[in-house]
């Protein structure tokens, strides 16, 4: 009988969680992605880093061949295990549909983490169905999945969580390890996540020490919990270093420059926790005038930290009843978890919070100054949320124990939570290339385009940074296979060319992106000015060979541009002998530096240039001119021009790489008149 019974026994967890799965696919069909049915064509999720990620997958790194001095942008978009799976799934099901069942993947683990969870905290099976629901719809998530494949990531923090509990119950290998995996998984998803979990550690083990100071636990008791707890920490430290020394060489949010300025706009602010989403089609028309007006230069996603009052009510019965429970384990609960979504909520604030007149500081402020890198602390919501979550699973269970239809009040509350934390999804349609595209893979002249505008310098406009319109590109690039002008430089010099080239009406433009290999540049319709898209269509250098409602392509013609003069007087001391010795061999004493600027910086090639000197006179002392590079410090050409000779002299000087130019014209004040010059490009270095 007793193996009977345990043979019936034994498959109801398993019913349970399958039960679990199945609500979970239907709540993300429904709630998460009404466009299910059409994952093959449409991208889950809006104009984002995304594209960067199906950019990625979609190609096979032929197409994104470094046109000039450039290269991919340096974004932590694909980090494991996207990397070890996108690519490999989108050569068999197609790049979209690869994305989309990842994405898919990520909502369904981030559920089932938190099933396991409270499972493992000994809640019942309909209690963690319903807080495992509502993690995968947390609305922090669900729009944060919608910009960063990463992000979506959520799983890791309910794992790192179980690790915590098994410590808590056995401070064993197995639990250690368990810890030590998920606070890895976490840095390599995210740096954010990995620096939350290492948070949410040092918490639980100072809760750990102060729980046995309080019970009395002895002095060695406190010491063992002690040193074990510093060895723990610095093992999870250990576990994120290769990650912090990445960021802090090539993290986007150093090179920027803005890290304090952003600490407070990518801060939460308390009404974000209590307000419904703008987003949330039911109770979004109640809050999103407010939200909207209150961004303070930050994203929408990115403040999208609702919690929902139905789990916050929970949250806090739970709370109570933890806080009276007779297990230590669950009194241990009642202090850290509370504990913990606090010093995430303070966290979470912008480094300076202004209470009745009195600026108070926030944590964030210390640690931003110690880790510049980490920008975004309004991502501390996921972890809010999932405490709340959490707690809200013990209030859940002390509801359910007063009722007798345990499983229909179940559903009624996991109804109530997807619909307040529903927040409306955003899909792309890529089922068919722009026009334009299809135009330019199918016309043999084009050799590499040019678009305009350009996304660099990286930057906000709204809700939107125009890096996403590049990552959208560089997907349809996989598409007409044709390289092409824009992204981020890898040089000095390259940098400053492209600053220079942001202005495709200026009369030089077209010129030097023909020398950099472009053939046709394209303007997107709406995204350029009126009076640039006027002086486009009227160009010299540029004729129209494709038109349609969103974008016009040119055709690039001409070598040649012409360089306005600007003059200054040289400092003396740069004008002496010293600082001058390698500008030129036959540089008299006496003459004045007139220096041509600003630098232009110009691709590697074989030029010619012509000086357009007038002198005064056939008498006039002779002028000596050069081009140099390096600010000076390399000369690559020079001359000497007298009244009786002409007007006009042309040198011929080659540059292996891109460089910085100068054009200088040495001479006696009053002897001559610099009208510019004009640059040639002649041929390959």
């Amino acid at each position: 009988m007793r193996g009977a019974s345990y043979t019936k026994a034994r498959p109801k967890p398993f019913l349970w969680f399958g039960a679990f799965l199945s609500l979970a696919v239907l709540a993300y069909c429904l709630f998460l992605n009404p466009r299910f049915s059409q994952m093959g064509t449409w991208l889950y999720g809006a104009r984002s880093d995304n594209l960067l990620a199906l950019a990625l997958a979609s190609s096979q790194g032929a197409q994104f061949a470094p046109l000039s001095q450039e290269q991919i942008p340096n974004r932590p978009v694909l980090l494991f295990p996207q990397a070890l799976l996108l690519r490999p799934l989108a050569s068999v099901v197609g790049p979209v549909l690869a994305f989309n069942l990842l994405s898919l993947v990520s909502f369904l683990l981030s559920g089932t983490a938190v099933y396991v969870l409270l499972r493992l905290l000994s809640l019942e099976p309909p209690v963690a169905i319903v807080c495992g629901l509502a993690y995968m719809v947390l609305p922090i998530h669900a729009e944060l999945a919608q910009y960063h494949l990463s992000l979506s990531q959520v799983e890791v923090l309910p794992l790192f969580l179980c690790g915590l509990v098994l410590f808590l119950r056995r401070p064993t290998g197995p639990a250690v390890s368990l810890i030590l995996v998920a606070q890895a998984a976490a840095f390599l998803v995210d740096a954010h996540y990995g620096l939350f979990c290492f948070g949410l550690l040092v918490v639980f083990l100072l809760t750990r020490i102060l729980m046995h100071v309080a019970t009395r636990q002895g002095f060695r008791t406190v010491v063992r919990d002690t040193l074990t707890g510093l060895v723990l920490v610095s093992l999870a430290g250990v576990c994120g270093l290769p990650r912090l020394l990445t960021l802090n060489a090539t993290g986007a949010e150093v090179s920027l420059g803005k890290p304090s300025s952003q600490l407070v706009e990518y801060s939460a602010r308390p009404w974000d926790y209590i307000l419904p989403p703008a987003q949330n089609p039911l109770l979004g028309r109640f809050s999103s005038g407010f939200i909207q007006s209150h961004l303070h230069n930050s994203f929408l996603h990115e403040q999208t930290l609702y919690v929902g009052w139905v789990m916050l009510v929970l949250a806090i019965w739970g709370f109570l009843k933890l806080r009276r429970a007779e297990d230590q384990e669950r009194r241990f609960l009642g202090f850290f978890l509370p504990l913990a979504g606090s010093a995430a909520f303070l966290f979470s604030l912008p480094p300076i919070v202004d209470l009745a007149g009195v600026r108070v500081p926030m944590p964030s402020s210390l640690l931003g100054w110690f880790f510049p890198m980490f920008r975004v602390y309004a991502r501390l919501g996921v972890v809010v949320g999932l405490l709340v979550i959490i707690l809200g699973g013990f209030g859940l269970s002390g509801l359910l124990a007063r009722s007798r239809k345990r499983t229909f009040l179940a559903l009624g509350v996991g109804a109530l939570v997807l619909l307040e934390c529903w927040t409306m999804p955003q899909s792309i349609d890529l089922s068919r290339p722009p026009s334009v595209y299809a135009w330019i893979r199918q016309d043999a002249e084009v050799g590499a385009i040019a678009e305009y505008p350009l996304c660099f310098p990286p930057q906000k406009i709204g809700d939107h940074l125009n890096l996403w319109d590049l990552y959208e590109r560089m997907f349809w690039q996989t598409v007409h296979g044709k390289a092409f002008f824009g992204g981020t430089p890898t040089q000095a010099t390259a940098l400053a060319m492209q600053v220079q080239l942001a202005d495709p009406s200026n009369p030089g433009t077209p010129v030097r992106l023909r020398w950099l290999g472009v053939t046709h540049l394209v303007c997107h319709r709406g995204q350029v000015g009126t009076d640039t898209l006027e002086a486009l269509l009227q160009h010299p250098n540029l004729s129209t060979v494709y038109s349609d409602d969103t974008a016009i392509v040119f055709r690039i013609t001409g070598n040649s541009i012409y360089l306005p003069p600007v003059s200054f007087r040289w400092f003396a001391a740069a004008a002496s002998p010293e600082a001058s010795s390698n500008l030129g061999s036959c540089i008299p004493k006496g003459e004045e530096l007139l220096i041509y600027g600003p630098y232009i910086a110009i691709p590697s090639g074989t030029y010619n240039v012509r000086f357009d000197v007038t002198f005064a006179s056939q008498r006039s002392p002779n002028v000596h001119i050069l081009v140099t590079a390096d600010s000076g410090r390399t000369t690559l050409a020079e001359g000497e021009l007298s009244g009786s000779a002409g007007d006009k002299r042309d040198l011929v000087f080659s540059v292996p790489d891109t460089a910085s130019l100068e054009f200088r014209v040495y001479g006696m004040t009053g002897a001559v008149e610099f009208g510019g010059v004009v640059l040639s490009n002649i041929g390959k270095p």
